[in-house]
């Protein structure tokens, strides 16, 4: 609420780790429970990407600035898109205070609260979890696999919303090897750091697509 720093960053994470959870070990739950849940953290994610997508671009884009030799750098650029980004964040940021404010946004966390209190169990949820574990993630790692495969095949514009798509794949299972780790150790660790920085390398690229739009927009302003 207050915009403390990397507070939107956290609860964004936030969200992405417990919507992974809820589809990767969705084989253990009772989906008519779980399925309508995610939907709604999707749909708060979606309200924590704004104000989130502005602190980057910010960032980034002031970063390109700092790079340029200063005589490139022609008249009150720093200024005029420091300017428009913060309006930018400001609006988004005080969209996402509306929707703390909400009764739907309160009925959500109603909701957590009572998967906490009472989780839907179900099938081998009360099986071992070295029995049933790593077959989850072992389907996360496929839809990797298949978005990457696809990303591969494609051209232009389809490669690099497929690229995305892999990107959450990737991090699905990150997340869910983190997940594993108190009960698998070492090796569920080392797949976790494998997968972040897969995760990195894919991020890099989609933040200089969004990047190179926003720049667009920006130049348009001016």
């Amino acid at each position: 609420r207050v915009d403390a720093p990397d507070s939107v960053h956290k609860t964004r994470v936030a969200t992405r780790r417990l919507r992974s959870a809820l589809r990767t070990f969705r084989r253990l739950l009772d989906r008519e429970v779980t399925d309508p849940l995610r939907d709604e953290v999707k749909w708060f994610a979606g309200v924590l990407g704004e104000p989130r997508d502005a602190e980057v671009m910010k960032e980034l884009i002031t970063g390109l600035l700092d790079d340029l030799d200063p005589e490139q750098v022609v008249g009150p650029v720093r200024e005029r898109v420091g300017g428009e980004l913060d309006r930018r964040h400001a609006q988004a940021h005080a969209a996402l205070v509306e929707v703390l404010d909400s009764d739907r946004y309160r009925a959500l966390t109603d909701r957590l609260v009572e998967l906490l209190a009472a989780p839907p169990w179900r099938g081998r949820a009360h099986r071992r979890a070295g029995k049933v574990l790593p077959d989850l993630v072992a389907g996360a790692v496929e839809r990797a696999r298949r978005e990457w495969e696809a990303a591969d095949e494609a051209e232009g514009e389809e490669r690099l919303h497929l690229l995305h798509e892999t990107r959450k794949r990737a991090k699905a299972v990150r997340y869910a090897a983190e997940a594993l780790a108190p009960a698998f150790g070492d090796d569920a660790k080392e797949a976790a750091e494998t997968w972040e920085n897969v995760t990195e390398r894919l991020g890099g690229l989609q933040d200089a697509v969004v990047a190179s739009q926003w720049i667009r927009e920006l130049a348009a302003v001016a």
